[in-house]
């Protein structure tokens, strides 16, 4: 819905300066307070922009924070509401102390669930800030963004663009369609348009360039049909030639077979008695299977990488 655009011209607006920083499933604690960098074969670990934008009195954008580990958003919380924050060095952060006054935390997030596949963030730490929930715009904002991005473009092809794509939307709030179709598609749609219209065939080879993701869900019909309801005439035939190559035209069967003297319960070369250590093989060789060998792979009692009964693992 254009969450970073809104957010970076906010900050234009007030002269702010913006430390930007974007979380993900692997985010941890670290790395939200601290960033490695390696210089002249030095690994160094730098202060990470939020603990910048903290000391220096700036705004940090956190973005995509609804990926990120509960853990690491909890971390969040313990700033803005208890004003304290350990950083991994032994400095704490205190809000009145060492906290700059004109620093601010922006956090963006989508909601929890399907397409995408975040956290409730707000469940966990949305108390501790002041919640604005970004909704797609009306018809005539959309216009005028589309105005902006394909200007070449009739405005009448502009405007019953930004209607189907709210159409989508109402439906998707009915349960209708799965997909939340965004702002997001309705440029690149006409971005599309602005960049190869007059090479291709219009709206329909602009759609399943954007919605080729789509190309196997049952919900491709009633979106042709919401832009055909809306004079883009041919929608649905171009999709399907479009996209039908996506899916296969045919369905396999597909068998499991074994190697022949395969398959059945294991056997192993060796009994299973009690876990041990073993010998240690002094010359370094490998050695897989067997019950004689410290280290190694498969095998019987002895500590090693994979097998049954070691006691731990060797790596």
């Amino acid at each position: 819905v254009g969450k970073n655009v809104a957010v970076d011209r906010y900050l234009s607006l007030c002269g702010a300066e913006r430390e930007y920083s974007q979380l993900h499933r692997d985010s941890t604690v670290s790395s939200l307070t601290a960033t490695p960098t390696l210089e002249d074969g030095i690994l160094r670990h730098e202060d990470a922009p939020l603990v910048r934008a903290a000391l220096h009195g700036r705004v940090c954008v956190l973005d995509e924070a609804d990926k990120a580990p509960t853990e690491v958003t909890v971390l969040l919380k313990a700033l803005v509401a208890d004003g304290v924050l350990p950083l991994p060095d032994g400095r704490i952060l205190r809000v009145g102390d060492n906290v700059h006054a004109d620093f601010r935390l922006v956090v963006l997030a989508n909601r929890p669930g399907y397409p995408f596949h975040g956290n409730a963030l707000f469940r966990e730490c949305g108390d501790a800030f002041a919640g604005l929930v970004v909704d797609n715009p009306d018809v005539d904002s959309e216009v005028a963004l589309l105005e902006d991005v394909a200007p070449s473009r009739p405005h009448d092809e502009r405007r019953r663009l930004a209607c189907a794509f709210a159409e989508l939307r109402a439906r998707h709030e009915t349960g209708s369609l799965a997909y939340p179709f965004s702002m997001r598609e309705c440029a690149a749609v006409a971005r599309h348009l602005e960049l190869y219209g007059s090479e291709d065939e219009g709206v329909g080879d602009a759609l399943a360039n954007v919605l080729a993701h789509d190309a196997y869900a049952p919900q491709r019909a009633m979106v042709a049909a919401v832009f055909e309801a809306h004079g883009f005439e041919g929608v649905a035939d171009k999709l399907q030639r479009k996209l039908d190559g996506i899916v296969p035209s045919m369905a396999y069967d597909v068998e499991y077979t074994s190697i022949k003297g395969s398959g059945g319960a294991s056997v192993p070369r060796t009994g299973l008695s009690a876990p041990k250590f073993g010998k240690v093989d002094p010359s370094g060789n490998p050695h897989v299977g067997g019950n004689t060998w410290a280290g190694g792979s498969g095998g019987s009692d002895t500590a090693g990488l994979g097998g049954r009964g070691g006691p731990y693992r060797l790596w």
